[in-house]
Order: C-alpha cells, then sequence, then structure tokens
C-alpha cells in the first residue's frame, strides 16, 4: 500500500512540475499566471505533507 501511495505522490508532483513548465512556455496572461501559481502551491503542499509525515513517523520510533 505504501508504494502505491509514493507513485501516487511522485506522478503528481510530475504532472504539477510540467504543468509549472508548460505555463512558462506559454503566453503571459492570467492562466499563466494562475497556473504557475497552482502548480507552486501544490508543489509546497506536497512538500509540507510529506515533511509532516516523516517527523510524525519519526517520532514513533
Amino acid at each position: 500500500m505504501e508504494a502505491k501511495n509514493k507513485l501516487l505522490i511522485l506522478s503528481l508532483s510530475f504532472a504539477l512540475f510540467v504543468a509549472g513548465v508548460w505555463a512558462l512556455y506559454s503566453a503571459p496572461g492570467a492562466v499563466r499566471s494562475g497556473v504557475l501559481a497552482a502548480s507552486v502551491m501544490g508543489l509546497v503542499a506536497i512538500a509540507v505533507m510529506q515533511t509532516i509525515r516523516v517527523a510524525n513517523r519519526n517520532k514513533k520510533r
């Protein structure tokens, strides 16, 4: 089950990264800014969730 979760997080992170790269190459505008903001916020949220998960796992040991 944990391998599935890792694969899901990895694929979601990759999709957000690709969306951000695509937005960088698109024409400036509201859509570009929205996609960039959403991809950055999504990647930060994943990083925070992973950090909390690791911290909780280390406390249990």
